[in-house]
């Protein structure tokens, strides 16, 4: 179960201003949850990681940019086994079987296959699994707060529903919710 926190623990927790983990959530880069009563509470792993993600692309932002005039960018990559190589007892700076020019290759087609990555995720053409897992957690949060919203717009379009009519679409929107929650990738195959 989500542990409800305040925005003033999540700011201890964090170890930064209540201030600005209020600024945080009226921008909308932390998500809050309503419960009804009080002050709005966070979910303090969900949260947590977008206020992580917040830092992480903000540290990003400050890195030198990529230059797009250079021209592009065709790096040959070797036939490198991917399989670790065992050290040699002797001399364990070179693994077995292999001599210095022969580790200094593949050492470079290493150094090849990262900045072609990196080149491709500046390019837009690749996706970093961080940041499909952000805008997943982002839309899960929101599709959680506008389902639990529905009992509450229901009753002020229909005010002739009765507080147990209330009662009974509150817990249909939480057992949907909750059969979501236990939904995983297997249940597709």
């Amino acid at each position: 179960m989500a542990e409800l926190i305040s925005m003033s623990e999540f700011a201890r927790r964090k170890g930064v201003t209540p201030q600005s983990v209020h600024k945080a959530v009226k921008s909308n880069r932390i998500g809050v949850v309503h419960s009804g009563k009080g002050y709005p509470k966070i979910d303090w792993d969900i949260a947590s990681e977008q206020w992580d993600r917040t830092a992480r692309m903000k540290a990003e932002a400050r890195k030198p940019r990529f230059d797009e005039d250079a021209g592009e960018l065709d790096l040959p990559f070797g036939d490198i086994s991917s399989e670790p190589v065992a050290d040699d007892e002797d001399d364990p700076g070179v693994p077995s079987g292999m001599d210095y020019f022969q580790q200094r290759g593949a050492t470079e087609a290493y150094k090849a296959k990262l900045a072609r990555l990196e080149y491709l995720e500046k390019k837009g053409q690749l996706v970093r699994a961080d940041d499909v897992k952000y805008a997943c957690s982002q839309m899960v949060a929101a599709i959680k707060q506008r389902v639990q919203a529905v009992p509450s717009k229901a009753k002020i379009r229909l005010p002739h529903l009765t507080v147990s009519d209330m009662s009974v679409l509150d817990d249909l929107m939480r057992e949907t919710l909750t059969e979501l929650a236990d939904w995983s990738l297997k249940d597709v195959r």
